[in-house]
């Protein structure tokens, strides 16, 4: 199985027999691709658990690679040895032949539409001048975005908006303060704002 990876990483593919070499050992020492083997896997089982063996070797020595070589290095690595000529002796368990590679969609290929672009950098901008975000979804949706570029500050419709939000917040945590004070705490709380004033 090791020798079967090592043709593979360094043949195969182009990684250096050096670092072909240090992914495989690693992975090897380290027991991670290890699957425990019963008394009871024969025949087909056994096949497919070294099948499956050999693939989570490849896959944690890919990861290896990745994360301990040079871009570089990883894009001469990933390309396919044009030179190689497979052997009967490459292959003496079967289990590395019927590995390929499958390109898989990147995430950052997938580009946002404009719209969502537009939407969150308008909420961040007033994230940034600390609304929570529940209330800005709320009054983005409320207030269409301004034809224009403008900073949070100059939406004025939403700023006032998010504004009259925590204005009633406010209004409604005082009138329920006031309903559980008693008639003359109230008036020792006027009497104390009025000779404040």
């Amino acid at each position: 199985l090791e020798a079967n990876l090592l043709d593979h990483l360094s043949n195969r593919l182009s990684f250096s027999k050096l670092d072909a070499e240090k992914a495989v050992q690693k992975v090897v020492d380290s027991g991670w691709g290890a699957t425990s083997s019963s008394g009871e896997n024969k025949g087909n089982q056994d096949n497919r658990n070294s099948s499956k063996r050999a693939m989570d070797y490849l896959s944690l020595a890919m990861d290896w690679l990745c994360l301990h070589l040079t871009e570089e290095e990883l894009v001469k690595g990933f390309q396919k040895n044009v030179h190689y000529k497979p052997s009967s002796s490459n292959n003496t368990d079967g289990s590395m032949t019927n590995i390929k590679a499958v390109a898989h969609p990147s995430i950052s290929v997938v580009r946002p539409d404009d719209d969502w672009i537009v939407s969150s950098s308008r909420q961040l901008g007033f994230i940034r001048l600390g609304f929570h975000q529940s209330e800005i979804t709320d009054a983005c949706k409320a207030n269409p975005a301004p034809s224009s570029a403008v900073t949070a500050l100059d939406d004025y419709t939403t700023l006032t908006c998010l504004l009259s939000m925590i204005e009633a917040e406010v209004c409604k945590e005082m009138n329920h303060h006031q309903e559980q004070l008693s008639s003359s705490e109230v008036d020792q709380m006027n009497s104390a704002d009025q000779e404040f004033s």
